[in-house]
Parts: C-alpha cells; structure tokens; sequence
C-alpha cells in the first residue's frame, strides 16, 4: 500500500500596529491578503484569536483573552501572525490554518526597572508561540503516520518568518543607530525548557545580558546593526589597510615563532 501524499502548506505573515482600541494591519506578505488578514480588528476579536494559540503553547486557561486585551491595550504596539494553509484553506481567515505562530513587540524600559535607573524604553520581542494544529491535520489527512506528521510541520518555520519581520520594524522606528531588539526567558518556565530557547536565540543571534538582571528572567539583546548585516547576507569584509596586514602578519610570525620552539623542546627531551 502507498504511503499517504504529505499536504503542503502556503505561509503568509501579516503585521498588525496597534492602538488603544484597535488592530490596524500594516502589511502582508505576499501583498494584499486582506481575506486571511482582515484590516482591521477589535482588541477582543484579535486576543480571541491568539489565546487558542497561547493555550497550546503555555497551557494557559480561560483568563488568557482578557489578559491580552489589557496587554494590547498598554505597552504592546506590533503583532506579527504567520500561518501556513493548505490548497482548500488558503484564502480564508488566519485561525483557519494548520499551522500558527505569532509573537508581539512592546515598548517599554524593562531594563531600567530590573537595574532601578531610567532608560529610554527599549523594544521588547514578546510571547512567541507556535501552534501545530494536529487534529485539524488529522481530520483533512487522517492516514498520515507520526513521521509524516513531524514531515509535514518540517515544511517552514514560522517562528523564524515572524522573528525576522519583527527584527526589521524595530530597527526601522525612529532613527536610533544604536536601536536593538530585546527578549526575555524565564529561568524557571512552567511549560518548555530554558536552556532551548536560550540555544535557538543565540543561534538567532541575541546575546546573553549578565549583569544586574533579575534571577526570574534572562535577558537578551540584538543589535539593529547585526540585524542589518545579516539582511545583507552576512558581515562585509573589513577592507584590507596597512595597519591591518601589518597585525596580520605579526600575527602569523608569532604563530610560526612558537611553533618552532615547541619543536625544540621536543627535540631536546
């Protein structure tokens, strides 16, 4: 018997600003999926949403909607959602999808709290979640082995579409060369392991923040300046000057210096 065709999935972002009051979208990508993403939504329609993902990914109850709707309703100005859509859901509102991330950014002087100074306030990535919506997989391929299931949720990553959108409207607020995005994780999570998330943003490229910070979080931060290089495809190379091959080839002096003496112990013994 042959085994069952995988489905493949469709992934579109879209970037919601907010206010007070409303979720306004700001951009899709591709363009103009204004079906998956409406224009606009109410704080309530949009945590409504969110909230079936955060119960996947923090086990969180039914207090969640409220929670986000203060939180839309204070320091959080951006929510990015990205999901992935089969051929027959592609085109319809984004909680009709199999797979789900999304992930908010607030502005807010978190650091200046933790170390008791006042700082400008910094540009907080928050509350990155991933929902995999296996029974919704289940019920339109139910012949699928747990092998394809992992397969299947293997075609992207949504977390990584959503965190590099984000990274880009930070760097693009105001004109702060200096601007960096920042991220929390919890010492001690109810839910996940701190030591793989502290992993994946290193590899992502948040360093670790040691000083004078809260033993309840770990703090992180990626400078625009790093974010930008990598858009570019990497850091550029230095151009050569005379000072710099003057340090290059001492360098390799000293190297081929030692080499020989090691030698010469060698020889002696």
């Amino acid at each position: 018997m042959a085994a069952a065709a995988i489905p493949t999935l469709k992934y579109t972002t879209g970037l919601y600003s907010l206010d007070n009051t409303t979720a306004t979208l700001q951009g899709t990508n591709p363009p103009g999926m204004h079906t998956i993403f409406p224009p606009s939504l109410t704080h309530t329609d949009l945590a409504q949403a969110i909230a079936v993902q955060h119960a996947a990914c923090f086990k969180t109850g039914a207090e969640e909607r409220a929670r986000l709707v203060d939180t839309f309703s204070g320091d959080t100005i951006f929510l990015a959602i990205c999901v992935g859509q089969t051929g027959d859901q592609y085109g319809k509102p984004f909680p009709n999808s199999i797979d789900q991330a999304s992930a908010t950014v607030q502005h807010a002087d978190h650091i200046g709290e933790a170390t008791g100074t006042m700082l400008p306030a910094q540009y907080w990535i928050h509350e990155v979640c991933r929902f995999k919506n296996k029974e919704m997989l289940q019920q339109l391929a139910p012949t699928l082995t747990p092998g394809q299931v992992n397969e299947f949720f293997k075609q992207a990553s949504p977390v990584q579409l959503i965190m590099n959108l984000l990274e880009s409207v930070i760097c693009n607020q105001g004109d702060n060369k200096h601007a960096s995005a920042f991220l929390m994780v919890e010492t001690k999570p109810e839910h996940g392991s701190a030591d793989f998330l502290l992993k994946y943003y290193s590899k992502q490229g948040y360093r670790l923040m040691k000083e004078g910070y809260p033993d309840s979080h770990h703090f992180m931060g990626k400078s625009c300046q790093r974010i930008k290089l990598r858009k570019r495809g990497g850091y550029r190379k230095r151009k050569k000057t005379r000072k710099r091959k003057k340090r290059k080839k001492t360098r390799r002096r000293r190297k081929k210096h030692y080499r020989r003496r090691r030698q010469t112990k060698r020889r002696r013994r």
